[in-house]
């Protein structure tokens, strides 16, 4: 199974996966432009590969999932809910950069 996510702008996925990578690396690993990470799928483990295939500014993640055999769309909703918790994909950087750039210590931290 393939899917395509499509965070809110800006998602520098590298720094993301390099930051969220850390851990055990037998359960989730970033090399090589790859993270990848076992999650659970219903009742069982399955593996989830994602790579950027999009930009810092007009971000995709490309999520490959396996073993892919009997995967419905339904767990195709679990997998994109998992990957957006791993990678806080809810929570929009555009606003927080925008808070940040209007006072001067903040804005060269962020920059």
């Amino acid at each position: 199974m393939i899917l395509k996510i499509h965070p809110e702008a800006p998602f520098n996925f590298d720094l993301s996966a390099k930051i969220f990578s850390n851990g055990d690396s037998q359960i989730q690993s970033y090399e090589n432009g790859s993270y990848w990470q076992v999650i659970h799928l219903n009742a069982r483990l399955v593996l989830v590969t994602i790579r950027s295939t999009g930009t810092v500014d007009n971000p995709e993640l490309t999520v490959e999932v396996l073993p892919d055999k009997n995967l419905d769309n339904d767990d195709g909703l679990v997998v994109t809910s998992n990957v957006t918790t791993i990678f806080n994909l809810d929570f929009n950087l555009k606003n927080f950069y925008d808070d940040m750039n209007v006072d001067e210590v903040m804005s060269k931290l962020t920059a």
